[in-house]
């Protein structure tokens, strides 16, 4: 019963000891030959068989096996012709809890609020493998808590730890139905060993710096047989002789080393003398630096090395990336120059997350192979996210968000462009739960510029994409337990053929080189049936709602991972601190040596504080170490990952997180500069010549260093010849080019002859409103109207629906109004609800499918809609009853070739060329004057906000609309009197569906009933639309006194609209010269508070930059064009009038 252990700190050699003295066992005559075990954990297994199998002259080895500790009882259970229990995955550990805290929550007070919560799920699997793995039993820890309650009483801390308590109890029980824990196999082991199990075998235990109590328990048994024992630990030898020290970096092993001695002992155990190693012939024989670092790291050496170090290296960069970029260059040099393999070289993090997609984007970037030694979760892929689709779709009905997630994922037998469809298709029609359930085909009314095909083709779109989904929907119970679900939801995956869907995926990452994700689709299905069968294990026939079900499997789900081998041979090996195990690196990078990350700061979390640990362990209930403990062994972890390698260590340190907040270096960079005073920091930027590496991340530093340059900034002369390099070499020639494109990219700015004559012909056809479109932004006006984009249709009453629907029935008021041979001054409240209902019934079905209709809630905007129509239609009344205006003309088509359109206003550009423009004119009003033998005309646009008109605005292009309108109306005036047509106003009429019900205020009336715009300063017309006026009109801005027209609000003179008419005409032509010239470039008007590209639909599609580009201001007016003229003098209100 000899117990050896060989005692040696990081790099002294223990681990090459014991596979020599493995493989001369190997060597020995076949009858002198004993089994040997080599324990290691279970991330070191390949790496130990391989040293083994060098180690080996065959190259190989028979009678010595490498394995775990679990894989241990596999071989125990095998040679008893017995199959292993299944032990509950991590996903099966966290619907254990998760079934466990849902039954108990009723007699939960203190976890009760947050027993539904995945946290909490977590919280009681690791709680539940501490206490299992220190050997503590339900009853033992229960037992511990009444004591603890003897001793303070009853507590809120004794109530939480005796629901703690009662909550272990239950999982430990629902683990032990048909499972095996670690504990219970440690357990068994110990047994198979007492009864002679390996008596006869050599046992060699590596990689360990503690044990648990579990496995401690197989050790006192192999303790107490004849097997030979033989235990490498990383202990400083020089410390076994001096006083135990708390905080030294050896004060875990070692006290592991004095426990295992009494244990030894007490079983009977021969101990031997150690085996202590020096480490003269170890790891940094040829290393003093290294040796020296591990020497002061282990407290032996205190004296520093005044010369600069050739092996240690300490790098400084801004942030995370630019760190692992200047890491990828240094290791490229590395095997360029000093001929390393990229597997001779490890990057050693304190955590591999935060680096994995950083690693993926940079070392690609360099052509760099690599390897993240890390468990790969599973809750995004792809499979698990179509599940977890699936089963929100049946737990809270098949939403427009939900069943579009299920949908559009990528194992959906459908093609992108019909995913896409399906998609635009659901938001266009507002389609509900019930139109996805409804077995019925579709068949919904057709929106404008939809094909009566189109339903039918959606609906096979529909039964394709998730036709099994639904089918199941339909016949879901309210309640059912876990394995009839787990059957409907396989059911649906098969019938959706997900398994050869997953098996493409696999084909296709494997043809692009990622073999690693290949590796992650060939696993997942596999994963899948296995998580459902361990669900349908632990939650047996009992029945549950589905949302209850959806919770206890979308905590589970995140406990699902993957482990994938190295897909070659010849990568970095990128690990964390606890999985760094190759003794072998020549080469380490430690990233990231920022305070609080490396040493790291320990954050306790859990079920159990440091009290509870305290106070429990004094009750007979030890559970592992404390926060002060935990944060001690990170400066052994520390430790580990500066004496990983035997050549060269690289540290480094960044000056901000990913989130940009800054960071400080760590104490531990101090430490190593107090014992290297010489020691620089190296910038890892600027980027110098000698560590140029080529590839793609060189060639996209020199296109930003050429743009500098382009921009007069100076940059190095190396750069030239980084560029003649990338020239001569033929695979980047595509991408030089494309480089060079961007570089000297200026933006479109005008489109080709031929475009334009496809676009346009000979003569223009359009409409103000969309010139003024292009007045804001030529970009704006192509987008539209040339490549005619239109945003993704919504079914919603947005702005532009409700004020076409505005429009048609005020129209079709006034159509009432004529037919029915009524008269506008006599339409009261009764007359205008009766006449506005008589109209939407004719036009609310029509809108957007009968929208207004679809819901209570668009119910309740159309009784808004009709309450502001009614409103409208009273305010018109009452200026046909306070002046002589009265309505001629609703919605005056021009140039649109309907019957009684008039005609288009055409202007004539030269060269053959013409611009039409065609409209519709919301109303025209008209007033005789039949003293004079005078028509006044003034048009209406109706609005459903409030807007003004200035004569500023119709200069500069943006409000040309109504200006041109009135022209349309004044050259066919002939159509509604024989008399002289002259202008009375243009004018804007705000129709808002922002009021209530009922009586309106004074405020709201006058709001509703006054036009805003501009007024012809003729007095005449004035008092044909205010008969009444005095002072300021009620009415139209416009005001009236004795002494002539107010000044303010501003109206127009004859020979200012004159002006403007001019004007009108001249933007037009030129904005259809400047058309027909092919400009499309963006350049958005920005003055004075007014941005086109605030509301701008486009803004995706052209990627402006506001803040790069100088802004276009408006075009002003001359002092003779249409300038206001002063006010002559003011009466006795102060303001300006004339005579």
């Amino acid at each position: 019963m000899p117990v050896r252990f060989v005692l040696a700190p990081a790099g002294g050699g223990k681990t090459q000891y014991l596979i020599d003295e493995i493989a001369r066992g190997e060597r020995r005559p076949r009858q002198e030959r004993r089994p040997a075990y080599l324990l290691v954990p279970q991330q070191a297994t390949f790496i130990h068989e391989r040293l083994l199998a060098e180690a080996s002259e065959a190259g190989g080895f028979c009678r010595a096996k490498v394995c775990s500790f679990a894989r241990l009882v596999v071989y125990a259970m095998k040679e008893q012709g017995m199959e292993p229990a299944p032990q509950l995955s991590e996903a099966g550990k966290l619907l254990l809890a998760g079934r466990v805290l849902s039954e108990a929550k009723e007699r939960l007070h203190i976890y009760g609020g947050a027993a539904g919560g995945a946290g909490l799920s977590a919280y009681l699997v690791k709680a539940a493998e501490e206490l299992a793995n220190y050997g503590v039993a339900p009853d033992d820890l229960a037992a511990a808590v009444e004591r603890l309650a003897l001793q303070s009483g009853e507590t809120r801390q004794v109530q939480r730890l005796r629901e703690t308590a009662l909550l272990y109890r239950d999982y430990a029980a629902g683990a032990a139905e048909g499972y095996a824990g670690y504990a219970a196999n440690m357990a068994y082991l110990a047994g198979r060993i007492k009864a002679g199990y390996l008596a006869e075998a050599a046992i060699y235990l590596d990689g360990y710096a503690d044990f648990t109590p579990a496995e401690e328990q197989v050790l006192a048994a192999f303790f107490a047989t004849d097997a030979r024992i033989t235990i490498a630990l990383p202990i400083d030898p020089a410390l076994l002789d001096g006083p135990p020290l708390a905080n030294h970096v050896f004060a875990q092993p070692l006290a592991v080393w004095q426990r295992l001695c009494r244990l030894a002992e007490t079983r009977g155990a021969a101990l031997e003398p150690p085996v202590l190693l020096s480490g003269e012939h170890g790891r940094f024989a040829e290393n003093p630096e290294l040796a020296a670092l591990e020497a002061s790291l282990a407290g032996r050496r205190r004296q520093p090395l005044p010369q600069q170090p050739q092996h240690i290296f300490l790098g400084r960069a801004e942030d995370m990336r630019a760190e692992l970029e200047g890491i990828g260059r240094r290791i490229i040099r590395l095997t360029r120059e000093q001929g390393l393999r990229y597997r001779d070289i490890s990057i050693i993090t304190r955590d591999t997350a935060p680096y994995e997609q950083l690693l993926t984007e940079v070392f690609d970037g360099l052509g760099i192979p690599f390897f993240v030694d890390s468990k790969k979760p599973l809750l995004c892929h792809p499979l698990f996210e179509l599940l977890r689709s699936a089963l929100e779709t049946m737990a809270y009905r098949p939403t427009y968000e939900r069943i579009m997630r299920f949908c559009k994922n990528i194992l959906i037998p459908l093609a992108a462009e019909e995913k896409d469809s399906l998609d635009n298709y659901a938001l266009a029609h507002g389609l509900r739960f019930w139109h996805w359930l409804s077995e019925r085909p579709w068949d919904f009314p057709l929106l404008p510029d939809e094909e009566p095909e189109l339903a039918a083709y959606m609906d096979n779109l529909r039964q394709r994409a998730c036709g099994p989904l639904l089918d199941e929907l339909r016949r879901l119970p309210r309640q059912l337990s876990s394995r009839e679900l787990n059957r409907i939801l396989l059911a649906v995956l098969e019938r959706l053929q997900v398994r050869e869907a997953l098996r493409q995926l696999a084909e296709q990452a494997r043809q692009q080189g990622r073999a690693e994700d290949a590796e992650q689709h060939n696993q997942a299905w596999d994963k899948l049936t296995d998580f459902l069968r361990e669900a349908g294990e632990l939650l047996g026939e009992q029945t549950f709602t589905l949302s209850q079900l959806l919770k206890l499997y979308d905590a589970a789900l995140a406990g699902l991972t993957v482990s994938t081998i190295p897909p070659g041979i010849d990568q970095v090996f990128v690990s964390s601190l606890e999985r760094s195990r190759s003794p072998r690196i020549k080469a380490a990078f430690v990233p990231t040596v920022n305070e609080g990350i490396l040493p790291r700061k320990v954050v306790l979390d859990g079920l159990f504080s440091d009290e509870d640990r305290r106070q429990l362990r004094s009750c007979g209930a030890a559970l592992a170490p404390d926060t002060l403990q935990r944060q001690f062994a990170e400066d052994y972890l520390c430790y580990i990952a500066l004496t990983r390698a035997c050549g060269q260590l690289y540290l480094s340190f960044v000056g901000e997180d990913s989130q940009g907040q800054p960071l400080k270096p760590s104490p531990l960079l101090r430490r190593i500069k107090s014992l290297f005073p010489a020691l620089q920091t190296e910038p890892y930027e600027p980027l110098t010549a000698d560590l140029l590496v080529g590839g793609e991340l060189d060639l996209a530093r020199m296109a930003g260093q050429l743009s500098a340059a382009g921009e007069g900034r100076i940059t190095e002369d190396f750069w030239q010849a980084v560029y003649a390099y990338y020239a001569a070499e033929p695979r980047y020639q595509q991408a030089l080019a494309q480089m060079q494109n961007g570089l000297g990219y200026q933006p479109v700015r005008r489109i080709s002859e031929n475009r334009l004559s496809r676009l346009y012909g000979q003569t223009l056809r359009s409409s103000v409103s969309r010139l003024e479109r292009f007045r804001l932004c030529p970009f704006s006006y192509f987008a539209g109207y040339g490549l005619k984009l239109k945003p993704r249709r919504l079914y919603e009453l947005d702005p532009a629906s409700r004020g076409q629907l505005i429009h048609e029935v005020l129209a079709e008021v006034g159509d009432l109004v004529r037919d029915q041979g009524l008269s506008w001054p006599a339409i009261d409240e009764q007359i205008a609800a009766a006449l506005v209902d008589e109209a939407l019934e004719k036009h609310l079905p029509r809108l957007l499918a009968g929208i207004l209709r679809s819901s209570a809630r668009y119910q309740y905007l159309a009784r808004r809609i009709r309450n502001t129509l009614i409103f409208a239609v009273l305010m018109l009344a009452e200026h046909t009853r306070a002046g002589e205006f009265i309505p001629v003309a609703w919605e005056l088509p021009f140039g649109s070739g309907e019957p009684g359109s008039l005609p288009a206003f055409r202007i004539e550009l030269g060269q053959g060329r013409a611009l039409e423009l065609s409209g519709r004119i919301d109303r025209v009003d008209m007033a005789l004057d039949t003293e004079q033998n005078k028509a006044y005309f003034r048009v209406v646009d109706y609005k459903s906000g409030a807007l003004n008109l200035k004569p500023e605005d119709i200069y500069a292009g943006l409000r040309l609309q109504l200006l041109l309108y009135l022209q349309v109306v004044l050259a066919n005036a002939g159509l509604f009197s024989a008399a002289e047509p002259l202008a009375a106003g243009l004018y804007y009429s705000r129709v808002s569906d922002n009021l209530t019900p009922g009586p309106r205020s004074g405020a709201e009336k006058r709001s509703g009933l006054q036009l805003s715009g501009l007024t012809v300063r003729d007095e005449r017309a004035i008092r044909l639309a205010d008969r009444e006026i005095s002072g300021k009109s009620r009415l139209i801005p416009a005001g009236l006194s004795q002494k002539g027209i107010h000044v303010l609000p501003a109206g127009l003179s004859s020979e200012q609209l004159q002006a403007l008419q001019e004007r009108v005409y001249t933007v037009l032509r030129d904005t259809a010269e400047q058309l027909f010239a092919g400009m499309i470039h963006v350049s958005p008007l920005r003055d004075l508070g007014f941005d086109a590209c605030e509301f701008c639909e486009f803004a995706a599609v052209c990627g402006f930059d506001r803040e790069l580009v100088q802004p276009r201001r408006k075009e002003r007016a001359s002092q003779a064009g249409a300038s206001q003229d002063e006010p002559e003098e003011a009466d006795e209100k102060g303001r300006g009038c004339y005579d």
